[in-house]
């Protein structure tokens, strides 16, 4: 997979990464630089990101378990969305 191949999302907090992703930034022809984080697929339990992320849309509500996905979901929904993260499993909630 080429670099310009990879599955990303726009960083909503750009120059932050979430679990140590790469991030890229991209200068757009108006000169201003957008920044995106790389969604690895191996890491995600989405069988076919591409299908999914292509419905899903700033504004939308989506729930998920706790883990890398929830975080590129949240890039994509925005500010005016909304991505619920719930995770039942006791080992993954203690502290």
């Amino acid at each position: 997979m080429q670099k310009e191949d990879a599955l990303r999302s726009e960083n909503m907090v750009s120059g932050e990464s979430v679990y140590g992703e790469k991030r890229v930034s991209v200068q757009n022809e108006d000169g201003t630089k957008v920044e995106y984080r790389v969604w690895n697929p191996c890491r995600s339990k989405l069988e076919q990101p591409f299908l999914v992320v292509s419905r899903i849309a700033p504004g939308t509500h989506l729930g998920a378990a706790s883990g890398t996905t929830v975080s590129h979901v949240s890039d994509i929904v925005g500010p005016t969305g909304v991505a619920y993260a719930v995770e039942f499993s006791h080992r993954s909630g203690r502290v």
